[in-house]
């Protein structure tokens, strides 16, 4: 999904959670569930109030998701308590209207989990989408010779080191 492709069709007020998600990777059902009590603004954790997995699951707050938060009014124990019953399809609605066919809230997580995948490595890609299965992480990796090179250069030895093993290994 293209960043900025579904954002001027948004209502300003729909705009923190699109945000939220895509730096969080957050499914719906959590986000209507979490609560303030559950964000640690100070340490930047947001420890899901509701996970799908059922068990405890704490999420790094990036500063995107930390000025986002800290700017929203504590109105209540909910992070968002006027997310719209229907924002699922509210969202299919903009993202036709930006050209954007076949989006739907879901791909905003996808696309949190899309944009980590080049930078992290797959047991941290695995953790941060919180995912269970391998197999499921899997189809975020994309791996090409690009990437792989890269992946090797990283190995570049110091020039002092001549690549050798010292003496006794």
């Amino acid at each position: 999904m293209k960043r900025r492709g579904c954002f001027p069709c948004f209502r300003l007020t729909n705009l923190p959670f699109v945000t939220l998600v895509m730096n969080t990777g957050l499914r719906l059902g959590e986000l209507r569930a979490q609560t303030w009590k559950d964000i640690d603004l100070e340490q930047g954790s947001l420890t899901v109030t509701r996970p799908k997995s059922g068990k405890r699951e704490v999420l790094p707050l990036n500063q995107t998701a930390r000025r986002l938060l800290t700017s929203l009014e504590r109105t209540g124990p909910l992070v968002f308590p006027r997310i719209p019953s229907k924002l699922s399809d509210l969202f299919i609605r903009y993202a036709n209207k930006a050209g954007l066919e076949g989006v739907t809230f879901h791909c905003l997580r996808d696309t949190f989990i899309s944009r980590l995948a080049p930078h992290v490595s797959a047991p941290s890609l695995m953790a941060l989408a919180r995912h269970r299965d391998y197999r499921t992480t899997r189809r975020y990796l994309r791996i090409d010779e690009a990437h792989l090179k890269a992946a090797v250069e990283r190995l570049g030895l110091p020039e002092t080191d001549d690549g050798m093993c010292p003496e006794g290994h």
